[in-house]
């Protein structure tokens, strides 16, 4: 089961400019395990947070051509 803090706590591991999707910080098994009602919560949760300036480094950019956020560690 895939938490919002375990996504918050992997942006400490990523490289300074990198860009990353919700998805990318979990194993693609894990991923693909959960609801897609629930991956869409947690990941609008996770924008939440980066547009409220709550996870230090990360910025939202652009959407992908999925439809999934993309953002960057500054």
């Amino acid at each position: 089961m895939i938490t919002l803090n375990e996504l918050v706590a992997k942006c400490d591991t990523l490289d300074s400019q990198q860009k990353f999707r919700c998805r990318d910080l979990v194993a693609a098994v894990d991923w693909n395990r959960e609801k897609r009602g629930k991956r869409i919560k947690i990941g609008s949760n996770f924008f939440d947070l980066v547009e409220a300036g709550e996870i230090e480094g990360v910025k939202a950019l652009e959407k992908d051509s999925q439809n999934a956020q993309v953002y960057i560690k500054e």
